[in-house]
């Protein structure tokens, strides 16, 4: 067993996070440079700093989580998403609709899902979930406080119906703040929610190996209700969609079907 195989084992041991379904040249690279930047002696030296602190434990789970996320994010395939995936669903008649934005960092994806719903469609009876491995990031998303350089990306009528201008930012309106909910979920357990309208997974997979994105795949197909929308990052297309159950719509959004025959 190698050093970094060793270090993999004791962290998931000790935290539960299973580093090894993480794209290995991609994490060591990583966590290689921080043990640099420590100036420490090797992964063992590192692991003994992360069991004796716990606040250099936290700060190491905080890096190693992707958190790059921003309001109606690649506006291109979002646009295509509303007039195909939500559209469908705020049309469909249903009383009530479940949506889960996985690892959604500081809440600009779920609360994005919240503003296009409340421009097609009266949001109760709607319930987003955003959920995140890292609890600082989930912190922030709960206040639902963007500074200004945030809401600069923002369509300036989305920015003047949806949010209250502070001095230092912009407060998200509570009709969206309340439409979501936040909490820590690690993907790489696979105990997901369960009849879901939408998932949203977007730009996370990238870092998974093979095996732990097919997981995902199989895992998301049964999440989903029957004519459930599953929303991807533009480069993160399903090559083998049908051997998952899904129904492509394009490279980033998928469906699963009413019945098997639609596949």
């Amino acid at each position: 067993m190698t050093d970094y195989e060793q270090f993999i084992a004791e962290f998931e041991n000790l935290t539960g996070i299973k580093l090894i379904l993480y794209k290995e040249n991609q994490m060591h690279r990583r966590i290689n440079t921080l043990i640099e930047r420590k100036k420490l002696n090797g992964f063992a030296e590192f692991m003994d700093l992360l069991k004796r602190n716990p606040a250099e434990l936290e700060a190491f789970k905080h890096y190693i989580t992707i958190n790059v996320t921003e309001f109606f994010r690649t506006p291109v395939e979002w646009k295509v998403f509303e007039e195909i995936a939500l559209k469908s669903l705020t049309e469909s008649g249903k009383n009530q609709l479940k949506v889960w934005s996985c690892a959604c960092s500081t809440g600009e994806e779920p609360y994005s899902l919240a503003m296009s719903l409340a421009k097609l469609t009266d949001l109760d009876g709607f319930k987003i979930l955003g959920t995140d491995l890292d609890l600082e990031v989930l912190k922030k998303a709960k206040k639902g406080f963007y500074p200004e350089i945030c809401a600069k990306t923002l369509p300036e009528d989305e920015r003047k119906e949806f949010f209250i201008k502070e001095n230092n930012g912009y407060q998200i309106c509570e009709k969206i703040k309340s439409t979501v909910e936040f909490r820590q979920l690690d993907l790489l357990k696979f105990e997901y929610p369960t009849n879901l309208d939408l998932i949203t997974c977007r730009n996370i997979l990238i870092y998974f190996t093979d095996e732990a994105k097919n997981e995902m795949y199989e895992q998301f197909y049964e999440c989903l209700a029957p004519g459930g929308f599953l929303f991807m990052g533009k480069t993160e297309q399903i090559v083998y969609y049908k051997k998952f159950g899904f129904k492509k719509l394009t490279n980033f959004l998928y469906q699963k079907p009413e019945t098997v025959s639609e596949i």
